[in-house]
Parts: structure tokens; sequence; C-alpha cells
């Protein structure tokens, strides 16, 4: 990996390659592991790095309020050269101290509240073809996911899943494809078909399924999917650490 692969990945997260050099790219992915495990966790940590930039946005949007407001008021006050009174200060004091109030809970929560982007990390998707002619349907499928390219991945991974209907793996990123584009109702039938399967996968459907429901604000629903999970998974550190944040 050099300057320019970095260069290029970024590029293409951007979505600024097009034609034979996106084409190049795509190729390279689907046949250098290294290389596509390499953009998805630059994939990660963009998104990760947005939510933050998102949450940051909104508290500094409320603390421009904030200032607004007093200053407005306070402004306004003296340009009408009114006598403020010892009645209207109290009012205000108490005003201003409920809004600082209110907005001090309003950060906290922006802070603490737990969001999809901080737990949805998924394994690079690899999969095995049965047949030549699955070869570069399953090699799409993989660069398509590996680089986030949902959408894309969902169809490929669609059209294998009709020939191959028993395949979990399929089915799982297939799932985890179709909640990140939002398409949460298809999503939640491939997991819940998992989980009921009784196989090694169900703890790992339910860790997905209460995610799903975590991207949509349904917290009852997420909570009720993480109690789901056994001590043994591999997911039972990250559940109980979810479910602590949403009892708060």
């Amino acid at each position: 990996m050099d300057e320019r692969d970095y260069q290029q990945i970024e590029s293409y997260l951007q979505k600024e390659l097009e034609g034979e050099e996106l084409a190049r790219f795509e190729a390279r992915m689907a046949a250098d592991p290294e290389f596509a495990a390499t953009v998805e966790t630059y994939l990660a940590i963009n998104s990760h790095l947005q939510a933050r930039v998102d949450r940051k946005e909104g508290e500094e949007n409320l603390k421009r309020t904030i200032g607004h407001v007093s200053a407005g008021h306070f402004n306004e006050t003296n340009q009408k050269g009114k006598v403020i009174s010892l009645k209207s200060r109290v009012y205000w004091a108490a005003a201003a101290s409920l809004l600082l109030l209110i907005s001090f809970v309003y950060i906290l929560n922006l802070q603490s509240t737990p969001t999809y982007e901080e737990y949805a990390h998924y394994e690079p998707l690899t999969l095995s073809s049965r047949s030549e002619n699955e070869q570069l349907l399953t090699q799409s499928a993989e660069a398509a996911f590996n680089s986030g390219q949902y959408t894309k991945a969902s169809q490929h991974l669609e059209e294998l899943l009709a020939s191959n209907p028993d395949h979990i793996n399929i089915k799982l990123y297939l799932a985890l494809s179709l909640i990140e584009i939002g398409e949460y109702t298809r999503a939640e039938v491939h997991l819940k078909a998992i989980e009921q399967g009784n196989s090694i996968y169900a703890p790992t459907a339910n860790w997905y399924l209460a995610l799903s429901y975590l991207k949509q604000g349904d917290k009852r629903a997420c909570i009720a999917a993480l109690k789901n999970i056994p001590p043994e998974s591999s997911k039972y550190k990250e559940a109980q650490e979810l479910l602590k944040k949403l009892s708060r």
C-alpha cells in the first residue's frame, strides 16, 4: 500500500471513480482480500467520524440558539431604555436557568445515547463459490459489500441466495446490506429465519436484529432482541454494554 492507493480509496468512497478506473479498482478488491479489508476499514472510520460530526453540529446549533435568545432579549431591553423591575429580573433569571438546564440535559443525552454507527462493525464478506458460473457474481458481491455499496451488494446477494437458499452467510450479509439501505422489514425476515434455525448463527442474527431496531429508534424491540443473546455468544459483551446504555 502506498500513498496513491490511499488516495484512490478516498476517491472511491467519495464516488469520484468512473469508467475503467472504477472497474480496475473493484477488480482489485475482488482479487485482493487485504486491499478490500483496508477499504472496509476506511469506510467504517468515515461512518464513525460522520456520526460524531453530526452530533457535534447538533450541540453547536443548540449553543447558538441559547446565545441568540439571551442576546436578543437583553439587546431589545437596552435599546428601548426600559428599567428592568426586580420581578422581571427574577423571571428572566429563572427562564435562563431553566434553558441552561434543558440544554445541559440535551447535550448529555446526545453524548450518551448509543447509535447504530457505534456498533455496526462487520467482518469483510468472504464467500466460497460452488460453481464456476457463480464465481464472478460472488466476487462482485464481496467487492460491493466490503466497499460499502450496499444496494449493489444486496442485488448480488439476492441472486446468490436464489440458487443457494440454505446458505446462512449469504442470508446474513444480505440482511446487513438491507439494514444499511433502510430495507428493515426485508432484513428482519432473513434475520428471524436464521434465529429460528437454531444454528450457531442465531445469536449473531439476534445482535443484528437489535441493531436494526436501534437504527429505527425502536428502543423496546432493541432491548428485547439483546436479551435473547446468550452469555456464550461472542456478541454477549457488546449486547450487555448496549443494554446498559439503553437502560439509563
